[in-house]
């Protein structure tokens, strides 16, 4: 992970090496932040954003713990109509200063060993990580209260009409045989 100046929700932090925990830091989103952050998601709108995060030293690795709340509006799969969610994603990121290191295979991991984002230089922007973790956080398949019901009448209406549904022309010919 890089700094990114052109993040749509920056909140960036400087890593300093062997300091103490940093107290907890937080950052709410402007207008324009959560009209920017909608648009980089994709989704109906983003209502509110905000962030909580603490930096500290273990073992000579910056840790990076917090939360991000937002209230999201997200178009319903079934009827498109707007769903309006709560999402609360507590995150953990480990990170390193510098490059990551070179192995001889892509695919060699230790089960136990920690994720770590490698940073090209001391800043971190826990901004741009809370708008991945909003984004992971999201329903992937939101539904409105009544998208049972659509879907009910929308079976009915295709059973109705055997000639829509793409095996039809076999059920009839094994019904004449």
């Amino acid at each position: 992970m890089t700094p990114d100046t052109d993040t749509v929700f920056s909140h960036r932090l400087a890593l300093k090496p062997g300091a103490d925990a940093r107290p907890m830091t937080a950052r709410v989103a402007e207008p324009a932040e959560l009209a920017a952050v909608t648009a980089q998601l994709a989704i109906e709108g983003v209502e509110t954003l905000a962030l909580e995060a603490r930096l500290e030293t273990v073992d000579g690795v910056f840790r990076c713990r917090g939360e991000v709340r937002a209230r999201v509006v997200q178009a319903c799969v079934v009827t498109g109509e707007p769903v309006v969610a709560d999402v609360v994603a507590p995150f953990e990121r480990y990170l390193v200063v510098g490059a990551a290191p070179a192995t001889e295979s892509a695919i060699e991991v230790e089960p136990d060993e920690r994720d770590v984002d490698h940073l090209d230089e001391p800043v971190v922007d826990v901004g741009a990580i809370a708008v991945e973790e909003l984004a992971l956080a999201l329903d992937p398949y939101p539904r409105a209260p009544d998208a049972d019901a659509v879907l009910a009448a929308s079976n009915e209406a295709t059973d109705a009409a055997p000639a829509r549904r793409p095996f039809a022309v076999l059920a009839r010919k094994r019904v004449a045989s």
